[in-house]
Protein backbone atom coordinates (compact mmCIF):
# COMPACT_ATOMS: atom_id res chain seq x y z
CA UNK A 1 0.00 0.00 0.00
CA UNK A 2 1.66 3.25 -1.03
CA UNK A 3 1.82 5.78 1.71
CA UNK A 4 -0.48 7.99 0.53
CA UNK A 5 -3.08 5.42 0.67
CA UNK A 6 -2.25 4.06 3.87
CA UNK A 7 -2.31 7.79 5.40
CA UNK A 8 -6.29 8.08 4.01
CA UNK A 9 -6.83 4.63 5.45
CA UNK A 10 -5.25 5.96 8.63
CA UNK A 11 -7.10 8.75 8.60
CA UNK A 12 -10.82 7.18 7.84
CA UNK A 13 -10.51 4.91 10.99
CA UNK A 14 -9.81 7.99 12.70
CA UNK A 15 -12.77 9.69 11.76
CA UNK A 16 -14.87 6.55 12.82
CA UNK A 17 -13.25 6.31 15.95
CA UNK A 18 -13.69 10.26 16.81
CA UNK A 19 -17.30 10.77 15.24
CA UNK A 20 -18.36 7.92 17.75
CA UNK A 21 -16.28 9.67 20.54
CA UNK A 22 -18.54 12.87 19.46
CA UNK A 23 -21.98 11.25 19.42
CA UNK A 24 -21.51 9.34 22.70
CA UNK A 25 -20.76 12.83 24.08
CA UNK A 26 -23.87 14.33 22.40
CA UNK A 27 -26.28 11.61 23.88
CA UNK A 28 -24.70 11.80 27.30
CA UNK A 29 -25.54 16.15 27.27
CA UNK A 30 -29.42 15.08 25.26
CA UNK A 31 -27.56 15.51 21.80
CA UNK A 32 -26.93 18.82 19.78
CA UNK A 33 -28.65 21.56 18.11
CA UNK A 34 -29.41 20.84 14.53
CA UNK A 35 -27.09 24.07 12.54
CA UNK A 36 -30.14 26.70 12.62
CA UNK A 37 -30.13 29.24 15.61
CA UNK A 38 -29.26 28.02 18.82
CA UNK A 39 -31.18 28.24 21.36
CA UNK A 40 -31.63 31.50 23.70
CA UNK A 41 -30.44 31.06 27.46
CA UNK A 42 -33.64 31.63 29.50
CA UNK A 43 -31.87 32.08 32.88
CA UNK A 44 -32.71 35.18 33.94
CA UNK A 45 -30.42 34.98 37.29
CA UNK A 46 -28.00 33.69 35.68
CA UNK A 47 -28.04 35.87 32.13
CA UNK A 48 -28.22 38.69 35.15
CA UNK A 49 -25.27 37.92 37.14
CA UNK A 50 -23.07 37.90 33.41
CA UNK A 51 -24.41 41.02 32.50
CA UNK A 52 -23.20 42.94 35.75
CA UNK A 53 -19.77 41.25 35.42
CA UNK A 54 -19.88 42.58 31.77
CA UNK A 55 -20.98 46.17 32.21
CA UNK A 56 -18.62 46.83 35.33
CA UNK A 57 -15.68 45.24 32.79
CA UNK A 58 -16.64 47.82 30.34
CA UNK A 59 -16.76 50.68 32.62
CA UNK A 60 -14.00 50.08 34.22
CA UNK A 61 -11.66 49.80 30.90
CA UNK A 62 -13.36 52.61 28.78
CA UNK A 63 -13.61 50.50 26.03
CA UNK A 64 -15.01 51.93 22.55
CA UNK A 65 -17.29 48.40 21.74
CA UNK A 66 -17.52 44.96 23.11
CA UNK A 67 -19.81 42.26 22.21
CA UNK A 68 -19.69 39.33 24.85
CA UNK A 69 -21.51 35.56 23.76
CA UNK A 70 -21.56 33.31 26.15
CA UNK A 71 -23.16 29.15 25.20
CA UNK A 72 -24.41 26.82 28.80
CA UNK A 73 -25.77 23.55 27.74
CA UNK A 74 -26.07 24.41 24.02
CA UNK A 75 -28.07 27.88 24.66
CA UNK A 76 -26.50 31.24 24.04
CA UNK A 77 -27.17 34.52 24.91
CA UNK A 78 -25.19 38.12 23.86
CA UNK A 79 -23.94 41.07 26.24
CA UNK A 80 -23.11 44.04 23.60
CA UNK A 81 -21.68 47.22 24.66
CA UNK A 82 -20.15 50.62 23.41
CA UNK A 83 -20.20 51.75 19.51
CA UNK A 84 -18.15 50.77 16.65
CA UNK A 85 -16.82 53.95 16.38
CA UNK A 86 -16.91 57.34 18.64
CA UNK A 87 -20.21 58.17 16.19
CA UNK A 88 -21.21 55.05 14.85
CA UNK A 89 -23.88 51.98 15.26
CA UNK A 90 -24.28 50.12 19.16
CA UNK A 91 -22.16 46.74 18.74
CA UNK A 92 -24.33 43.96 18.10
CA UNK A 93 -24.02 40.01 17.80
CA UNK A 94 -23.16 40.67 14.27
CA UNK A 95 -21.16 43.65 14.50
CA UNK A 96 -17.94 42.74 12.76
CA UNK A 97 -14.42 42.40 14.74
CA UNK A 98 -10.36 41.49 13.95
CA UNK A 99 -10.24 38.11 16.14
CA UNK A 100 -6.63 38.13 15.95
CA UNK A 101 -4.95 35.31 17.11
CA UNK A 102 -8.09 33.19 17.74
CA UNK A 103 -7.39 32.52 14.39
CA UNK A 104 -5.26 29.93 15.43
CA UNK A 105 -7.58 27.88 16.74
CA UNK A 106 -9.22 27.45 13.48
CA UNK A 107 -5.92 27.05 11.79
CA UNK A 108 -5.51 23.98 14.28
CA UNK A 109 -8.52 22.64 13.46
CA UNK A 110 -8.37 22.53 9.42
CA UNK A 111 -4.63 20.68 10.28
CA UNK A 112 -6.91 18.19 12.24
CA UNK A 113 -9.22 18.30 9.12
CA UNK A 114 -6.48 17.72 6.39
CA UNK A 115 -4.86 14.79 8.51
CA UNK A 116 -8.18 13.34 8.76
CA UNK A 117 -8.77 13.18 5.14
CA UNK A 118 -5.27 11.79 4.58
CA UNK A 119 -4.25 15.00 2.76
CA UNK A 120 -1.53 15.27 5.23
CA UNK A 121 -0.18 13.94 8.67
CA UNK A 122 0.65 15.25 11.88
CA UNK A 123 3.55 14.40 11.55
CA UNK A 124 4.37 15.83 8.02
CA UNK A 125 7.88 17.38 7.57
CA UNK A 126 7.48 21.08 6.78
CA UNK A 127 10.68 20.61 4.75
CA UNK A 128 8.13 18.96 1.66
CA UNK A 129 6.64 22.59 1.47
CA UNK A 130 9.69 24.89 1.57
CA UNK A 131 13.12 23.12 -1.35
CA UNK A 132 16.18 23.81 0.51
CA UNK A 133 14.71 24.48 3.75
CA UNK A 134 17.27 25.37 6.55
CA UNK A 135 15.11 25.70 9.37
CA UNK A 136 13.51 22.17 8.64
CA UNK A 137 15.72 20.31 10.87
CA UNK A 138 17.78 20.41 13.91
CA UNK A 139 20.27 17.81 14.64
CA UNK A 140 18.52 15.31 12.15
CA UNK A 141 14.83 16.33 14.43
CA UNK A 142 12.80 17.49 11.64
CA UNK A 143 9.77 20.17 12.58
CA UNK A 144 6.33 18.47 11.44
CA UNK A 145 3.19 20.65 10.87
CA UNK A 146 1.87 18.97 14.87
CA UNK A 147 5.08 21.12 16.31
CA UNK A 148 3.95 24.34 13.93
CA UNK A 149 0.15 23.76 15.57
CA UNK A 150 1.74 23.37 19.09
CA UNK A 151 4.09 25.96 19.01
CA UNK A 152 7.05 23.59 19.78
CA UNK A 153 9.01 24.73 15.99
CA UNK A 154 11.51 26.13 17.36
CA UNK A 155 10.73 28.98 15.02
CA UNK A 156 11.02 32.96 16.52
CA UNK A 157 7.84 34.40 17.69
CA UNK A 158 7.59 36.90 14.36
CA UNK A 159 9.68 37.65 11.43
CA UNK A 160 11.59 40.42 11.33
CA UNK A 161 9.32 43.24 11.86
CA UNK A 162 9.91 46.73 9.58
CA UNK A 163 6.68 48.48 10.20
CA UNK A 164 5.54 48.29 14.05
CA UNK A 165 2.02 49.55 12.73
CA UNK A 166 1.58 47.07 10.89
CA UNK A 167 3.65 44.21 11.65
CA UNK A 168 2.88 41.41 9.01
CA UNK A 169 1.35 43.32 6.16
CA UNK A 170 4.81 43.15 4.25
CA UNK A 171 5.39 39.35 4.70
CA UNK A 172 4.67 37.56 1.44
CA UNK A 173 5.07 33.97 0.74
CA UNK A 174 8.40 34.62 -0.94
CA UNK A 175 9.97 36.18 2.44
CA UNK A 176 8.65 32.54 4.18
CA UNK A 177 10.29 30.56 1.51
CA UNK A 178 13.63 32.64 1.66
CA UNK A 179 13.79 33.22 5.86
CA UNK A 180 13.04 28.80 5.78
CA UNK A 181 16.15 28.49 3.48
CA UNK A 182 18.37 31.09 5.10
CA UNK A 183 17.27 30.56 8.62
CA UNK A 184 18.89 27.81 11.75
CA UNK A 185 16.22 26.36 14.36
CA UNK A 186 17.48 27.12 17.82
CA UNK A 187 16.68 23.98 19.30
CA UNK A 188 15.75 20.87 18.11
CA UNK A 189 11.35 20.77 17.37
CA UNK A 190 9.49 19.00 19.92
CA UNK A 191 11.57 19.68 22.85
CA UNK A 192 9.78 23.17 24.80
CA UNK A 193 7.36 25.40 24.04
CA UNK A 194 7.66 29.42 22.41
CA UNK A 195 4.42 30.90 21.25
CA UNK A 196 5.13 31.87 17.20
CA UNK A 197 3.07 33.74 15.12
CA UNK A 198 5.64 32.48 12.27
CA UNK A 199 5.26 28.91 13.21
CA UNK A 200 1.32 29.14 12.80
CA UNK A 201 1.48 31.28 9.35
CA UNK A 202 3.68 28.93 7.94
CA UNK A 203 1.38 26.18 9.18
CA UNK A 204 -1.29 27.80 6.96
CA UNK A 205 0.80 28.12 4.03
CA UNK A 206 1.67 24.21 4.09
CA UNK A 207 -2.38 23.37 4.45
CA UNK A 208 -2.68 25.95 1.82
CA UNK A 209 -0.57 23.81 -0.29
CA UNK A 210 -1.67 20.99 0.17
CA UNK A 211 -4.93 21.30 0.24
CA UNK A 212 -4.65 23.37 -3.15
CA UNK A 213 -6.71 26.46 -2.35
CA UNK A 214 -6.00 29.59 -0.10
CA UNK A 215 -6.42 29.73 3.59
CA UNK A 216 -9.61 31.35 3.49
CA UNK A 217 -11.24 29.37 1.03
CA UNK A 218 -9.97 26.22 3.59
CA UNK A 219 -11.72 28.24 6.41
CA UNK A 220 -15.15 28.42 4.32
CA UNK A 221 -14.83 25.08 3.00
CA UNK A 222 -13.94 23.13 5.84
CA UNK A 223 -15.24 25.48 9.28
CA UNK A 224 -17.73 28.37 8.07
CA UNK A 225 -20.13 26.56 5.53
CA UNK A 226 -20.36 23.88 7.93
CA UNK A 227 -21.55 25.84 10.89
CA UNK A 228 -23.80 28.63 9.32
CA UNK A 229 -20.70 31.21 10.05
CA UNK A 230 -22.02 33.52 7.23
CA UNK A 231 -19.45 36.11 8.51
CA UNK A 232 -16.27 34.60 9.43
CA UNK A 233 -13.78 35.89 6.66
CA UNK A 234 -9.80 36.65 5.90
CA UNK A 235 -11.64 39.12 3.23
CA UNK A 236 -14.56 40.84 4.29
CA UNK A 237 -16.79 42.03 1.39
CA UNK A 238 -18.21 45.28 1.21
CA UNK A 239 -21.15 44.11 3.20
CA UNK A 240 -19.40 42.70 6.03
CA UNK A 241 -16.92 45.82 6.36
CA UNK A 242 -19.77 47.83 6.84
CA UNK A 243 -20.64 46.01 9.87
CA UNK A 244 -17.09 46.25 11.07
CA UNK A 245 -16.12 47.96 14.59
CA UNK A 246 -12.72 50.29 14.36
CA UNK A 247 -10.00 49.53 15.54
CA UNK A 248 -9.40 52.14 19.06
CA UNK A 249 -5.73 52.31 21.17
CA UNK A 250 -6.29 51.36 25.13
CA UNK A 251 -6.88 55.54 25.33
CA UNK A 252 -9.79 55.39 22.71
CA UNK A 253 -8.42 57.28 20.08
CA UNK A 254 -8.58 55.55 16.58
CA UNK A 255 -6.20 53.04 16.07
CA UNK A 256 -4.80 51.26 12.43
CA UNK A 257 -5.96 47.61 11.38
CA UNK A 258 -3.48 45.65 10.73
CA UNK A 259 -3.11 43.41 7.07
CA UNK A 260 -1.98 40.21 6.54
CA UNK A 261 -0.34 38.60 3.59
CA UNK A 262 1.47 35.03 4.41
CA UNK A 263 0.77 35.14 8.15
CA UNK A 264 -3.03 34.98 7.74
CA UNK A 265 -3.57 31.71 9.48
CA UNK A 266 -2.16 33.71 12.55
CA UNK A 267 -4.22 36.67 12.61
CA UNK A 268 -6.15 37.02 9.76
CA UNK A 269 -9.76 36.17 10.34
CA UNK A 270 -12.44 38.60 11.04
CA UNK A 271 -15.79 37.53 12.93
CA UNK A 272 -18.84 37.73 15.08
CA UNK A 273 -19.53 37.17 18.42
CA UNK A 274 -22.81 35.12 16.76
CA UNK A 275 -20.25 33.07 14.72
CA UNK A 276 -17.66 32.94 17.08
CA UNK A 277 -20.08 31.41 19.89
CA UNK A 278 -21.25 28.89 17.07
CA UNK A 279 -17.71 27.57 16.90
CA UNK A 280 -17.76 27.06 20.65
CA UNK A 281 -20.72 25.32 20.69
CA UNK A 282 -19.73 22.87 18.17
CA UNK A 283 -16.37 22.60 20.41
CA UNK A 284 -18.86 21.74 23.16
CA UNK A 285 -20.88 19.05 21.61
CA UNK A 286 -23.94 21.47 21.14
CA UNK A 287 -24.51 21.83 17.77
CA UNK A 288 -25.23 19.05 15.27
CA UNK A 289 -22.49 18.88 12.16
CA UNK A 290 -20.88 16.35 10.29
CA UNK A 291 -18.96 13.99 11.06
CA UNK A 292 -15.49 14.75 10.24
CA UNK A 293 -15.47 18.19 11.42
CA UNK A 294 -16.74 16.88 14.62
CA UNK A 295 -13.99 14.33 14.18
CA UNK A 296 -11.30 17.51 13.66
CA UNK A 297 -12.55 19.37 16.73
CA UNK A 298 -11.82 16.13 18.78
CA UNK A 299 -8.37 15.37 17.69
CA UNK A 300 -7.77 19.59 17.93
CA UNK A 301 -8.76 19.27 21.92
CA UNK A 302 -5.81 16.07 22.42
CA UNK A 303 -2.95 17.38 24.28
CA UNK A 304 -0.29 17.17 21.49
CA UNK A 305 2.53 18.28 23.66
CA UNK A 306 3.12 19.38 27.11
CA UNK A 307 6.01 21.25 28.80
CA UNK A 308 6.13 24.64 30.01
CA UNK A 309 2.59 24.70 28.22
CA UNK A 310 -0.10 22.45 27.63
CA UNK A 311 -1.24 22.45 24.08
CA UNK A 312 -3.91 21.09 21.56
CA UNK A 313 -3.79 21.79 17.91
CA UNK A 314 -4.32 25.45 18.28
CA UNK A 315 -5.56 25.48 21.61
CA UNK A 316 -4.16 25.72 24.75
CA UNK A 317 -5.20 23.85 27.61
CA UNK A 318 -5.56 24.35 31.40
CA UNK A 319 -7.55 22.73 34.70
CA UNK A 320 -9.74 24.63 36.55
CA UNK A 321 -11.46 23.88 39.98
CA UNK A 322 -14.44 23.48 37.48
CA UNK A 323 -12.61 21.18 35.04
CA UNK A 324 -10.41 21.20 31.63
CA UNK A 325 -10.03 24.47 29.89
CA UNK A 326 -9.55 25.04 26.02
CA UNK A 327 -8.56 28.73 25.46
CA UNK A 328 -6.84 31.56 23.69
CA UNK A 329 -6.54 35.33 23.59
CA UNK A 330 -5.50 37.46 20.51
CA UNK A 331 -4.22 41.28 20.57
CA UNK A 332 -3.72 43.03 17.13
CA UNK A 333 -4.05 46.48 16.56
CA UNK A 334 -6.94 48.41 18.14
CA UNK A 335 -8.43 45.19 19.14
CA UNK A 336 -8.59 42.75 21.69
CA UNK A 337 -10.23 39.00 22.36
CA UNK A 338 -10.40 35.77 24.40
CA UNK A 339 -12.19 32.49 24.26
CA UNK A 340 -12.65 29.65 26.76
CA UNK A 341 -14.62 26.55 27.01
CA UNK A 342 -15.35 23.55 29.45
CA UNK A 343 -16.66 20.63 28.00
CA UNK A 344 -17.11 19.28 31.60
CA UNK A 345 -19.49 22.06 32.43
CA UNK A 346 -20.42 22.06 28.86
CA UNK A 347 -20.30 26.55 28.70
CA UNK A 348 -17.90 28.67 26.92
CA UNK A 349 -17.66 32.29 26.15
CA UNK A 350 -16.03 34.82 24.08
CA UNK A 351 -15.58 39.05 24.20
CA UNK A 352 -14.33 40.55 21.38
CA UNK A 353 -13.79 44.13 21.74
CA UNK A 354 -12.28 46.64 19.38
CA UNK A 355 -9.63 48.46 21.56
CA UNK A 356 -6.08 47.99 22.23
CA UNK A 357 -5.96 45.92 25.69
CA UNK A 358 -7.16 42.74 27.46
CA UNK A 359 -10.42 40.65 28.00
CA UNK A 360 -9.01 37.95 29.71
CA UNK A 361 -9.92 38.58 33.21
CA UNK A 362 -13.80 39.66 31.72
CA UNK A 363 -13.47 35.83 30.17
CA UNK A 364 -12.74 34.01 33.40
CA UNK A 365 -14.95 35.63 35.63
CA UNK A 366 -18.05 34.72 33.10
CA UNK A 367 -17.14 31.30 33.07
CA UNK A 368 -16.64 30.65 36.66
CA UNK A 369 -20.04 32.30 36.81
CA UNK A 370 -21.15 29.72 33.90
CA UNK A 371 -19.75 26.77 35.57
CA UNK A 372 -21.55 27.46 38.89
CA UNK A 373 -24.82 26.44 37.58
Amino acid sequence: MSTRRCRQWLGLVAVIVMSAMIAACSSLSGGGAKAGELPFLEDKELREKIGRECQAYFDSKGFMGMAVAVVKDGKIAYFNYGRTHKDGKPIDENTLFEIASLTKTFTGTILADLSLQGIVSLDTPVKEFFPGCKAGEYDGVEMTLKHLATHSSALPRDPVVLNPMNPFADFSREDMNEFMRLNALRWAPGTRYEYSNLGMGVLGECLSDAYGKPYDAMLKELICDKLGMSSTTVFPDETLQARKAGPHLASGTPGKEWDFDALQAAGGIKSTARDMIRFLAANLGAMSVDERLSAAMALAQQTHFSGGRTVGLGWHIGNTTYGKIYDHNGLVGGYCSTTIFCPQSKAGVVVLANNAGSVDTLASAIMSILSSR
